[in-house]
């Protein structure tokens, strides 16, 4: 596992969730098996959360997070125009 510091990634979609959960993992040096071992899950249920298909449980998602040494933080939505909205239709 890599000693260097993680960068902060927000996410508003499931597929961006995903991306996220795909681009921290990769920095930590871990592969989906890795992963779905450490938390006693399957492969395929993690690439599933990191493609962000739709109904993956609340609790896969902390599982993720836990094997991966992260958390959720829940702040008010940012206002950077540069950020897309994706409730903007």
């Amino acid at each position: 596992m890599s000693d260097r510091p993680l960068p902060d990634i927000m996410a508003r979609t499931p597929a961006q969730i995903g991306a996220a959960l795909r681009r921290l993992r990769r920095l930590r040096g871990r592969t989906q098996r890795d992963v779905a071992n450490r938390v006693g899950l399957r492969q395929p249920t993690v690439s599933a959360a990191e493609t962000g298909r739709p109904g993956t449980h609340l609790a896969t998602l902390c599982d993720l997070l836990a094997a991966l040494d992260l958390e959720l933080v829940v702040r008010p939505r940012s206002t950077d125009a540069r950020i897309p909205d994706p409730f903007d239709r």
